[in-house]
């Protein structure tokens, strides 16, 4: 089948990590379809439309440059989605976030007739609808799209409470399980126990000084722990103030941005991930970890919940970092417990390239009717 992707966010040399998610779905597609992803990015308003092309993982990546010029960006942004449409003989569209590309896909696929699907990452999802003008586009593309998909049981509930009178599906962002892949524990006895947090630090949101504070309150009671830090971004150097005022800086290490190699490598040298967020659509990091076969604690912030249980980890409400101090104890002191055989083959099953793009190819067949027209051959 062929399918075009488009992507409201993706992977660029000065954003590396932006909308990683989708890239690595488009290439586990790639396996299965003729895979296209078109990824528009805004240029100066006077300039003209620049569109490159290059082989990525066994997909075709086309990026745009379109003019910045607000009262038509979304025709330009839907002409350039027919255009690659039309060119790639697409059988479906497959648009990553309501705005911009949902919407622009929608009006894409009126025009030519083909089946829309609208995957929503992000989150909160009120945010989205904070003007009647966005309000309007939202509800637009989402009530008249081909199917409306979540990556989490919380997300597709906040798109829900939102007015989106229509099924919301559930599926999950995918893993990597060949990079992150099974690794067996190194701890050696009596050795400190290793917590690992990777996050970007932009704001408050992914909550590392709450666990900070949870790691200070452990060692404070004769406990023995290690806590690597792995993300880079404006909050970190209040980070590092934070661990030296709470005497906790020589079992901290803050090891800065990593690429995904070296973040495997991380989880595979810890005994527990630990993820205090706030707020998470689905959280693929805690999915990766689990790959690796290492358990989670994680604060009850929306995407977790859907697949950390008492098999897996622990979940502990948000903000509440007595909780979060005795989950990670409780946990490591029944490390045992969690087989990292049992977990890696748990989130392969649920997240693993073949496990979700099986689910999106039925998604596809559905719209399209490919599945009643292989039924009828099989019959």
């Amino acid at each position: 089948m062929r399918v075009l992707i488009v992507a409201s966010w993706f992977p660029a040399a000065e954003s590396p990590f932006s909308g990683v998610f989708i890239a690595e779905q488009a290439r586990a597609l790639a396996r299965r379809h003729e895979v296209t992803v078109l990824a528009p990015e805004n240029a100066p308003a006077r300039s003209g439309r620049l569109r490159t092309t290059e082989e990525k993982d066994g997909y075709q990546l086309v990026r745009v440059m379109l003019p910045a010029r607000n009262f038509v960006h979304h025709l330009d942004y839907t002409r350039a989605v027919v255009a690659e449409a039309r060119a790639h003989r697409a059988d479906v569209i497959h648009a990553h976030v309501t705005l911009p590309a949902g919407f622009a896909a929608v009006l894409a696929g009126q025009w030519m007739r083909r089946p829309v699907i609208i995957t929503e990452h992000r989150g909160p999802f009120s945010a989205l609808m904070q003007t009647p003008k966005d309000r309007f586009k939202v509800r637009y593309a989402l009530e008249r799209a081909s199917a409306a998909v979540a990556v989490s049981s919380a997300l597709a509930a906040q798109i829900s409470a939102c007015g989106i009178d229509r099924r919301i599906r559930v599926i999950p962002n995918l893993v990597d399980a060949e990079r992150f892949a099974l690794r067996q524990s190194t701890r050696r006895e009596g050795e400190p126990y290793r917590l690992l947090f990777a996050g970007i630090l932009r704001d408050e949101n992914k909550n590392l000084p709450l666990l900070l504070r949870a790691t200070a309150m452990l060692l404070g009671e004769g406990g023995d722990y290690r806590l690597t830090i792995v993300g880079d971004g404006e909050q970190r150097k209040a980070c590092e103030i934070l661990a030296r005022d709470l005497g906790i800086s020589e079992q901290c290490i803050f090891r800065g941005a990593l690429d995904a190699a070296n973040l495997a490598e991380e989880i595979a040298g810890c005994d527990l991930f630990v993820l205090p967020s706030r707020a998470e659509t689905f959280g693929v990091v805690a999915a990766e970890a689990l790959a690796v076969g290492r358990p989670v604690v994680a604060a009850r912030c929306g995407g977790p919940e859907d697949f950390i249980t008492d098999e897996t980890g622990r979940l502990v409400p948000v903000d509440d970092e007595n909780a979060l101090a005795e989950a990670i104890a409780d946990v490591c002191m029944r490390i045992d417990e969690y087989p990292p055989e049992a977990l890696s083959n748990y989130a392969r099953g649920r997240f693993g390239y073949d496990a979700v793009s099986e689910r999106l190819t039925e998604l596809y067949e559905e719209m399209t009717g490919a599945r009643a027209d292989r039924a009828a051959v099989v019959l």
